[in-house]
This record gives C-alpha cells, structure tokens and sequence, in this order.
C-alpha cells in the first residue's frame, strides 16, 4: 500500500499571516444583546517532510483577539497538529497528535454546549491507527484516541465546566463491492470520565456504510446506525451504583457534485456530541455549501446549516436548543499570494427551556486579508 510516488525527502514550508476586523451585534446570541468590534490576527505555518514510504506534517497557529471597549473577551489561542504515516505493500501506519490553547467563547456555536463564559481550555489527543490490505476487495482499519480536556481558572459556583478524559477505540471493514461502490461497517467505542462531577460513561456504537462514485463529479455517502450510551447519574462512581442506559438512531448522508467553476456539497446528519463537562447532546443537523469561482481570481461561497441539539446525559439544560446559520463570502487574490476574504453572517438561536435567554438573532459582517509566502523546501 505505498500511497505515495518516490522523490526526493526534504521539508516543504508554508507560512501565512492574516489580519481581519468584524462587528457582531450580538456576541452571545440571546436575546440580551450586546454588539462587539473584534480585530482578528492570526499567523501560521504548515510543514510536511515526506519520503516514497511516508512522511511527517507539522500544523501550528496562533489566533489572536482583540474587542474594542470589551477587553475582558480578548482571546490568544494556539494550535498544534503533528502527523506521521509510514505505509509498506500492504499497511499503513499513522500517528495523529495535537494540543489545542482555547476559550469556549470562540467556539460555542460548534461545541455541544452553549458557553457564555470566557474560561481557557487545553486539549490534547494522541490518536495511533493502522490499516491492512487484506486482499483485492477488502480493507481493515484500526485506531485508538486519548483526549484529556483541562479548563483554567473556573469560577468557585461554576459547575458548566469541570476536567475530563475520553478513550476512543474504532474499527472500520470496507469491502470493494464493485468498481465505483465501497460497503463499510464501523463499531465505536468511547469511553468518558469526570473525577470532579463523578461522572461516567460508556458509549458503543455500530454502523453500516455504503460509498458510491456515480461519476467523476458526483459522489454519495450514507452511514446508519446504533449508539448506545450507559452513564451514572453524576452523584456516584461506586460499586452497584444505578446506571442510565439510552440508545439512539444515528446517520448520515451526505452528497457532492462538481461542474466546471462550481462544487455543491449537502449533508444531513444525527450524531451524538460531547459537552463541556464530558456529558453528551444528540444533534440533528442540515447544511449546505455552494462554492463558484466567479472569475479566475475571484471566488464565492454560500453556507447553511440548521440543528436541533437535545441533552440525553448532561446537566445543562440549555443545551436543547435550535440554531440557524447563513453565510455569504468573497475571497479575491488581487495580487499573487494576497487574499482579501468579506462577507456576512446571519445567524438564529432559541432554548427549549422558558428561563433561557432567547430567542436571539445575531449579524456580523466581516473583512480579513491573508498573505500565503510561496512554500519553500528545506533539504535534511
């Protein structure tokens, strides 16, 4: 399985800096709003070493935030990705880590939970996976991931954040069914922990996959299944104790189609989704994304997704919620390596429960410049 042409091993680097502005006219999407003028910077460099049998990538960023007469949301965030892979005739190895530097704020849209507090978080995973050939039509795939997830300086009555860790083990077996036509059947199993909250649980999952290349510009993808989730209440980590036990539907599907200057992707999806203190959401969720290279230095690109999130093991109750977004953006090189990235964002929020605060609707507009250096080539 030697995936890769042979060539010359050296180091590829690529940096890139960027800096943007962006008004918002309601930060946390309730219907409490206040608006907010962030300068958004960013640097970047990707790195990637590779040989005829394999190789190593290194990704690391540094985000910055600053709110104009709202300092206390300032955010410095950082990002590390290091991958390595080796493949022989019929295997291939790889070796996935990374430490995020964050604050929920920035993300709480994309996260199980609705975060309205500034708190950092650190996050690093280790995850090893090995793939074997089996033979012409069948293919075995196997991985392990350890996530430890630690916040810093949460306030004493806060009980929305707490440490936790999670075992991740998976198995994937693909059979070549036909020519254009991938059959898979994938097993899950997580395990999470929550010292603090004495909470835990166990989560199995089995799915059945089938992926088809109708053509060269179109393409199909849908996995269905099972999850069962079996927890403790969160008030007892003891031999005997009562344990919940709740199994869920889950799927997605998901298909592309290219043309000559316009790519469509659409997906439609029920997965489960872990919160801030380890417990979970099940989400059902819609998007769409429509991109069209408008000229040949100018692109375009529309983005919808609705979700409805429903707690099933956590104790926050703001997490059964119903979200809308809508994005528009151009990104225009106006000079080799100069990008120039705006739009707007609309966006829509309600809670399941009375005493929440919502509904709320949320604008931003947004512009941004990037500068990618030309990569350069490191001989060992």
């Amino acid at each position: 399985m030697c995936i890769y042409p042979a060539f010359a091993a050296e180091w590829k680097v690529s940096p890139s800096f960027s800096v943007g502005e962006e008004y918002r006219d309601n930060f946390n999407l309730t219907d409490t709003p206040f608006s907010v003028w962030r300068t958004a910077f960013s640097g970047r460099i990707d790195s990637e070493y590779r040989t005829e049998r394999g190789g190593m990538i290194f990704n690391g960023e540094y985000r910055g935030s600053r709110y104009v007469d709202n300092t206390e949301l300032n955010q410095d965030e950082g990002f590390t990705k290091f991958l390595f892979d080796y493949s022989s005739e019929l295997d291939l190895w790889e070796l996935d880590a990374g430490v995020d530097l964050r604050q929920p704020s920035s993300s709480q849209l994309e996260a199980g939970s609705q975060v309205f507090n500034i708190i950092s978080r650190r996050q690093w995973h280790i995850t090893p996976s090995w793939k074997r050939e089996i033979n012409e039509y069948n293919d075995l795939e196997l991985s392990y991931s350890y996530e430890d997830t630690t916040f810093d300086d949460i306030p004493v009555s806060s009980t929305l954040f707490s440490d936790f860790f999670r075992h991740i083990a998976s198995g994937t077996f693909t059979h070549h069914a036909w020519e254009h036509t991938d059959l898979s059947g994938i097993g899950t199993y997580t395990r999470a922990t929550n010292d603090s909250l004495r909470f835990d649980s166990d989560q199995y999952s089995l799915q059945a996959a089938v992926t088809q290349d109708v053509s060269d510009t179109l393409n199909f993808y849908f996995a269905a299944g099972a999850v069962w989730l079996v927890s403790n209440p969160g008030s007892n980590l003891v031999p005997g104790a009562t344990r919940n036990t709740t199994a869920n539907f889950i799927f997605d599907l998901k298909a592309e189609k290219k043309f000559e200057y316009t790519s469509l992707t659409a997906r439609y999806e029920r997965f489960l989704l872990p919160t801030v203190n380890g417990g979970y959401v099940v989400r059902n969720q819609i998007s769409a994304q429509l991109k069209q290279q408008i000229s040949d230095p100018l692109t375009g690109t529309i983005k919808l997704r609705a979700f409805q999130s429903d707690r099933i093991q956590s104790t926050l109750s703001h997490n059964n919620r119903q979200n809308f977004s809508a994005k528009i953006e151009l990104t225009w090189e106006f000079l080799e390596n100069w990008f120039m990235n705006g739009g707007y964002q609309y966006a829509w929020q309600d809670f399941d429960t009375p005493s929440t605060a919502g509904p709320g609707e949320q604008n931003t507009v947004f512009l941004s410049l990037r500068y990618e250096l030309p990569p350069y080539f490191i001989d060992p």
